[in-house]
């Protein structure tokens, strides 16, 4: 089965639906396309046209798994089936809670831990962040620049892009920017290695020779960060988690966009031999199902009974459905099958774009690519990808995203990044 296209996306159908949703909807939510999907079949994502097309987004990366695999629905229609999946277990027990936390423990990069689950990602930063605040007593939170945590009060205001957070500066938090280390692009116009990290040296010596150190609750990372995918030199990290476990700093890793395993781990953060007191997990373990994990030290999660009253339904479909996707994963050795994808890929990406002689960066680890275009290019090539049936974003950061499920196939990820040779081509003969 290949591309196919009864139509140049987004058709008639989708606009239509297009507007009719846009009319209704809250104007807050923004989206790439007014395109519509119905459902996935195979590989491929079917529009509201009939439209076969290839998806090398997978939700921001959340999907980990083609949502067509009839082993991961058997399991969510087995669970609807029970009649408990509804049914709010806050002040109850259950089986897959047992399971369900088992299974995490058991690839818990941090032991002795606790575990807490929420209903949503987003909901699992608001709550890191109180825990950050709780567990030290501290008024103050550091931030990787360039990281995104979500959508709530909290993660907007922890997040580094000022459009969004503009007009909801509520969190009575000071929060500090941590310089990123993209070093092709360095702020401080610098070299690596030769900088010798400026980066950390000057959070270290210039932001706490003002702000005390015993301040400041935790830094919260991403790694890569979600704004370009681009991963920090091998050093940066193990410096500033020492730098943070010196003052009493908390490291909470926000995992959201690159667990389980994409980025051929199951904590991208092992990629550097560092562990984090917290890790904020999403919907990525339940393949886009509404799911949201906070991992803590067990000496960290000591906030007393009764501080999180999360008064809605515990996500038993989410949980259903992560136990599964952990035994997939296991099973058909996909967290080695992204790294070793994700490097011929990156090798095949970064030949072709030396052939055409573009100025194109390549990026990435794992299955988790990021090609940084500029803003113009990065748009064009989405829209020109789109229109030959591939789904590839660049969510306005002039950076276009690949990130598929993990287990494509090789034929499907083949065409479509001769689909992106295409459109570069295209870019190539416009400049």
């Amino acid at each position: 089965m290949n591309v196919r296209l009864s139509s140049i996306p987004p058709g008639r159908n989708s606009r239509s639906i297009a507007v009719k949703v846009d009319s209704l909807l809250s104007p807050s939510i923004r989206r790439s396309y007014p395109i519509a999907f119905s459902c996935f079949y195979d590989n491929y994502l079917k529009d509201a046209d009939g439209n076969l097309l290839i998806d090398f987004d997978s939700g921001l990366g959340r999907i980990i798994l083609k949502p067509s695999r009839e082993d991961v629905k058997r399991v969510i229609l087995d669970a609807v089936a029970s009649s408990i999946y509804c049914y709010p277990t806050l002040d109850y027990y259950g089986d897959v809670l047992v399971e369900f936390l088992d299974s995490i423990y058991k690839i818990s990069p941090i032991k002795p831990c606790r575990i807490h689950i929420v209903s949503s990602s987003w909901e699992a930063c608001e709550e890191a962040l109180k825990l950050a605040v709780w567990h030290t007593r501290r008024p103050i939170i550091a931030v990787l620049d360039g990281c995104w945590f979500g959508g709530g009060v909290g993660g907007i205001n922890l997040s580094s892009k000022p459009r969004i957070r503009l007009g909801v500066h509520l969190q009575p938090i000071q929060i500090l920017d941590v310089p990123y280390p993209k070093c092709s692009n360095c702020p401080f116009k610098m070299s690596h290695p030769d900088c010798n990290l400026y980066c950390v040296e000057f959070f270290e010596e210039c932001t706490l020779h003002r702000i005390h150190p015993e301040d400041i609750a935790a830094i919260f990372i991403q790694a890569p960060r979600s704004h370009d995918l681009s991963p920090p030199p091998r050093e940066y990290l193990p410096r500033l988690a020492k730098m943070a476990k010196e003052y009493g700093i908390l490291l909470v890793d926000c995992e959201t966009f690159t667990s389980p395993g994409r980025c051929g781990r199951w904590f991208s953060l092992d990629t550097w031999d560092v562990k984090a007191d917290i890790y904020i997990l999403g919907e990525g373990f339940s393949n886009g199902i509404p799911l949201g994990v906070l991992i803590a030290q067990d000496k960290v999660m000591d906030w007393d009974p009764g501080l999180t009253p999360v008064y809605g339904i515990t996500p038993i479909l989410g949980m259903h459905t992560a136990i599964k996707v952990m035994d997939i994963i296991v099973g058909e050795q996909l967290i080695t099958r992204a790294l070793d994808t994700g490097r011929r890929m990156i090798r095949f990406l970064s030949d072709s774009i030396s052939e055409l002689q573009l100025d194109v960066r390549v990026d990435g680890l794992g299955l988790n690519i990021g090609l940084d275009l500029g803003y113009e290019n990065a748009r064009k090539a989405s829209i020109l990808s789109l229109y030959r049936g591939l789904i590839v974003k660049d969510y306005g950061t002039g950076v276009l995203r690949i990130t598929p499920t993990l287990d494509i196939s090789g034929e499907v990820l083949s065409e479509g990044l001769s689909i992106m040779i295409d459109v570069f081509k295209i870019l190539k003969e416009s400049m």
